[in-house]
């Protein structure tokens, strides 16, 4: 089930820290990425390519609008929204969904063994 509660929650967790880091920032603060952090314990957006951190995006041009829709499905995934809900938030059809769901490294839920509603 969809807890939009916890949602806007978190939303508001990531402007506070967004405009925490600015605030530093502006300040003259610097941030600096560990040079030891494993892949597994790193954001998508730091890892293989160095602009964008997505695999294969030398290649084409990675849009903010695929990015947002990333989070999104992120989200929708880590809430456990079947992959049939997600399509249904997201306007995607499958095929899209596999494909931004493996361009960002986001593991969907499989289908089966679905339990009973």
């Amino acid at each position: 089930m969809l807890n939009l509660n916890a949602i806007r929650e978190q939303d508001k967790l990531r402007q506070q820290l967004a405009q925490a880091t600015a605030d530093y920032l502006a300040a003259g603060g610097t941030i600096d990425q560990p040079a030891d952090i494993t892949a597994g314990l790193t954001p998508a957006h730091w890892r293989d390519h160095s602009d964008t951190g997505i695999p294969g995006a030398s290649k084409t041009e990675i849009t903010r609008q695929e990015l947002a829709l990333a989070d999104r499905i992120r989200a929708y995934a880590a809430i456990g929204m079947s992959t049939r809900m997600i399509r249904s938030k997201t306007g995607l059809n499958t095929t899209t969904l596999r494909k931004i769901a493996k361009r960002h490294r986001i593991a969907l839920p499989s289908g089966k063994g679905r339990e009973a509603a």
